[in-house]
């Protein structure tokens, strides 16, 4: 159970650090705004998810569980969707010039 915990705990940290990285790149002028709501977030998704376990009614635990992982699964494959102005995207960069919005490869 200890290597187990162990293991979470890095994948956390690991997360967290990835998230905090991108922060500076939002808007490099507000940075300290931004690293503000990046960490209200944060705490805003703990709350969340204790509410789900709180006004579950007569739903198992593991339903509970099943709705949290649905919701993380999705906001996980929506990541490479995320754009940042001036930076490459992910999978594929949008470049919005003239109003009109381009795509273009991260080849």
């Amino acid at each position: 159970a200890i290597v187990m915990l162990v293991m979470f705990a890095f994948g956390v940290h690991a997360s967290e650090g990835s998230t905090y990285a991108i922060v500076p790149y939002i808007k490099p002028s507000a940075t300290g705004s931004v690293s503000g709501v990046v960490g209200a977030g944060g705490s805003i998704g703990g709350v969340l998810w204790g509410v789900i376990f709180l006004f579950r009614g007569s739903m198992p635990p593991q339903d509970c569980l099943a709705i949290i992982s649905v919701i993380v699964s999705i906001s996980s494959l929506m990541t490479p969707f995320i754009f940042i102005q001036d930076q490459p995207g992910l999978c594929f960069s949008l470049h919005i010039e003239s109003g009109r919005a381009e795509t273009k490869s991260n080849d």
